[in-house]
């Protein structure tokens, strides 16, 4: 009986699952049927309209002829366009090469700073001989005392030398011309036939000879018999201790400073009178250069002596002296002796007050003093040693 309704019951669920199955396909069936007939429904709605546009041949020639014109006025734009887009395009080319070119400049003027600084270097590196001179010239240069003695020289003596020279020259040319034409025209008129082809050389000769020779034999009689190194240096020494002797007695006799009175009284003649002992003083140490270096070894102590007090001299001169003449200010000797003799204080009260009876009269004749028994002193040293050498010991520079 189990088994019987066992099988009863496999029967209907398979009749059930075949119903089921039946009914899937059927509504599947439908299904496919309602896509069909939309697909239909629209494709029939979408071709409807397009049966009048085909009918209306004018209505799409004026819109071709629209679409044309559109087209020319686009095409007139995108020239139009392209034309300014050129344009532009060779600005930008010439502002490039401009900006390149001037790229290259700056970068060869770099190069040429960094040849310059490399070279600068080397030369700090290693100086030489010359580039050390020159800065030092350049340095000494710019000093008050001999920045102010090259203005003044351009301001006062090279105007008035020019004007002498040309004056001069103009002069002694018209005497040259006119002498030689009158010694030319009377050794044509009396020297007889043929006299013309060597009169003009004759007349020359005796013009110029007559003045060049003569200078040339005074010149060679001064340097061999008066100019001789002992003179000069002899000639320096009483020159020096003659002018320290006066300004001590000038000092003694009122009480004030020699230079500092000058300077007060005239100042164009002070200054006049500063270069022309500075030209002097020049001259001397020259000599006394020479002096030095031509010495023998008896005299070496000496001259050693006298070298060292001219340079010291030379020193306090142009310190003193000449730098404060050639910037319009009177001398400070009277300063730098009261410096350093008298104490701070009473230098500062004394400067303040500017009163010169303040300063006690032995701190005004001490530098003058100096000098004239300096001088004195190698004076007679070398009068007394020429006088003691034998004639044929002369120094090496006699």
């Amino acid at each position: 009986m189990r088994s019987h309704h066992g099988s009863r019951f496999a029967a209907l669920l398979l009749i059930v699952v075949l119903i089921a199955g039946l009914c899937s396909e059927a509504e599947a069936k439908k299904r496919s049927r309602k896509k069909k007939s939309k697909k239909k429904s629209s494709h029939s709605s979408w071709s409807r309209p397009s049966a009048p546009a085909v009918s209306s041949y004018s209505g799409d020639s004026e819109r071709i002829q629209q679409l044309q014109v559109h087209s020319e006025k686009q095409q007139a734009q995108l020239q139009e366009l392209a034309s300014k887009c050129n344009a532009q395009n060779s600005e930008l080319v010439q502002k490039h090469n401009k900006i390149a070119a001037e790229y290259n400049n700056v970068l060869t003027e770099h190069n040429k700073l960094i040849q310059k600084y490399n070279s600068l270097v080397k030369e700090l590196e290693d100086p030489s001989l010359a580039q050390a001179l020159a800065a030092k010239a350049i340095k000494a240069y710019h000093h008050p005392g001999i920045e102010g003695a090259v203005n003044k020289t351009y301001i006062h003596v090279l105007p008035a030398a020019t004007e002498v020279l040309q004056k001069s020259s103009i002069a002694g040319e018209r005497w040259f011309n006119e002498t030689q034409s009158k010694v030319q025209h009377f050794l044509e008129s009396y020297g007889g036939e043929g006299s013309v082809e060597w009169a003009s050389y004759l007349s020359g000769w005796i013009v110029y000879g007559f003045i060049l020779i003569p200078l040339a034999i005074s010149c060679w009689c001064v340097l061999e018999f008066v100019c001789k190194l002992n003179h000069l240096i002899v000639f320096g020494h009483c020159y020096l201790a003659v002018s320290g002797i006066l300004m001590t007695a000038f000092t003694l006799h009122t009480g004030e400073d020699p230079l500092s009175t000058f300077a007060e009284q005239d100042p164009k003649l002070y200054q006049f009178a500063q270069c022309s002992f500075a030209i002097v003083f020049v001259f001397y140490g020259m000599i006394s250069t020479v002096a030095l270096c031509c010495v023998d070894d008896t005299d070496s102590f000496f001259r050693t002596l006298h070298f060292a007090a001219m340079l010291l001299f030379g020193v306090g001169y142009y310190t003193l002296i000449w730098t404060p003449a050639m910037l319009d200010e009177g001398p400070r000797v009277d300063d730098f002796v009261e410096s350093l003799v008298l104490p701070d204080s009473q230098a500062a009260g004394s400067n303040a007050s500017g009163k010169e009876e303040d300063v006690p009269l032995l701190i005004t004749v001490a530098p003058y003093v100096v000098i004239s028994a300096v001088f004195s002193f190698l004076y007679l040293f070398e009068t007394s040693s020429s006088k003691v050498r034998p004639d044929g010991d002369e120094e090496k520079g006699d």
